[in-house]
């Protein structure tokens, strides 16, 4: 994230529902991509206002991949 942040982009990492110190529900419903895409949308919704371009990136398993 820090060549990111030094390329002048602004960065959001959100902790997401199961990882790292967020809370981990045992009901498997809360881990359905429906679930989590609705979680990152309100992310989206609070900290990137309308007419802004984003680059998403993802992660899984080590590998870096860009959409």
């Amino acid at each position: 994230m820090t060549s990111m942040v030094t390329a002048g982009y602004e960065c959001i990492a959100p902790d997401l529902l199961g990882h790292g110190l967020s809370s981990a529900p045992h009901k498997s419903s809360c881990y359905t991509f429906h679930s989590l895409l609705e979680d990152l949308l309100k992310v989206f919704d609070k900290y990137v206002t309308k007419g802004r371009s984003v680059v998403i990136l993802g992660h899984g398993y080590g590998l870096v991949e860009l959409f």
